[in-house]
This record gives structure tokens, C-alpha cells and sequence, in this order.
């Protein structure tokens, strides 16, 4: 869910900011607005000056907003403005999605025109109380833990795409020499990593 500003006035602090109508706010201080009330609550423990991350035709603006009045009003977005953001958002998707990544320092044919650095994506994974159960009493009779398989290639997966996020931000189409790592940070949960090196290639 989000809000779509409905109106601006023309003396409050919003209209100064630079936002309009139409514009549809996600998070203030990033926290996710989804109510009126949410985002009064936002407000007034804030700092004087809070930014808000809009959504503007087809890209994603911050913007600050100032202390004091803002004039500003809010809806809940309606399914067409909803259907434009999917859009977009697919669109970005599949542009993550076109960043290859090898583990491999080489790529072929391909010349690499610029290194731009270190891409890295992180997640934090833990399996619920029934898996951990089963895990223990499978210990007993050997085996495969299935819920952990499960654990480590979910967040695997989850990595490499924060990791294909982080290349993107960075201007690169590429990533080479990928590596994993995990650690267990407590009983039943782990940290799993993919990191590599953020290159644009022709």
C-alpha cells in the first residue's frame, strides 16, 4: 500500500519541497507510510528536515521535507496508480536480473572497459521451530537436513540478487569473480553473503 498525494497548497512547506500532485509517497524517514495516521506519527517524532522517497511517472525521487506546515493531502493509491508502479517495478527487475555474474576473473570474448569495485548483497536466514525440531531428531538417524538445504539456497538466492541490486546502483552490467561465505551468528540462523567485482563490459 501507498499514498498519493491528492493536493498541495500553495503556501505549505510540501509545495516548496517540490512535490505535486500525483506523486506517490512510500516512506518518510524510511519508515512505510500507509495510512494518514502513520504518516503524522512519522512527523512528529522527526527531525526538522525528513526524507521522503516519492514515486514520480517512472522513477523513485527523495525529497526533503521541511519543518513545519506542509499543506500537503493524502490518499490511499487506487489499483491504476498501483498497476503503473508494477510496472515500473518489473521493469527494474528484469534489469537486475540482465546483470550476469561469474565466478570466474575472465569473461571470454567479452572486453571489461571498467572496474567500478566491490558489489556485496547479505541476508540473514533462520528456519521456524518445527524445521529446528526435525533437524534435531534427524541428528539422532542421520541424513540430510532438508529445512537447512532449504535455509542456505533461499539465502543464497536472496544474496545474489542484493548483491545484483548493489552492481546496479553502481553503473555496472557485470559482476566477475563472485564468491559466497556463511556464518552462524546463533542457533539456527545464518548469515550468507555473495560478493564480487562490479565491472561494465562490452
Amino acid at each position: 500500500m501507498v499514498m498519493k498525494v491528492t493536493k498541495v497548497e500553495e503556501n505549505g512547506g510540501a509545495a516548496a519541497s517540490g512535490i505535486i500532485v500525483g506523486d506517490l509517497l512510500f516512506s518518510l524517514q524510511n519508515v512505510d507510510i500507509s495510512s494518514d495516521e502513520m504518516f503524522a506519527e512519522v512527523r512528529t517524532e522527526g527531525v526538522s528536515r525528513q526524507a521522503a522517497k516519492i514515486f514520480r511517472d517512472t522513477d523513485f525521487l527523495e525529497i526533503y521535507l521541511p519543518e513545519g506546515k506542509l499543506g500537503l493531502h493524502l490518499s490511499l493509491a487506487n489499483e491504476a496508480t498501483e498497476a503503473l508502479y508494477q510496472v515500473y517495478l518489473e521493469q527494474e527487475n528484469n534489469s537486475i536480473r540482465a546483470i550476469l555474474f561469474v565466478t570466474s576473473e575472465s569473461i571470454g570474448d567479452r572486453r571489461i572497459t571498467k572496474v567500478i569495485g566491490t558489489a556485496r548483497g547479505s541476508t540473514v536466514r533462520a528456519k521456524h521451530i518445527g524445521r529446528d525440531l526435525a533437524a534435531g531428531l534427524k541428528n539422532l538417524v542421520g541424513g540430510e537436513l532438508k529445512g537447512y538445504t532449504e535455509l542456505m539456497a533461499e539465502g543464497r538466492e536472496e544474496a545474489i540478487w542484493r548483491m545484483k541490486i548493489q552492481a546496479k546502483e553502481m553503473g555496472a552490467n557485470m559482476i566477475i569473480a563472485s564468491r559466497f561465505s556463511s556464518a552462524m551468528i546463533d542457533v539456527g540462523a545464518c548469515e550468507i553473503t555473495a560478493y564480487g567485482t562490479a565491472v561494465i563490459v562490452e
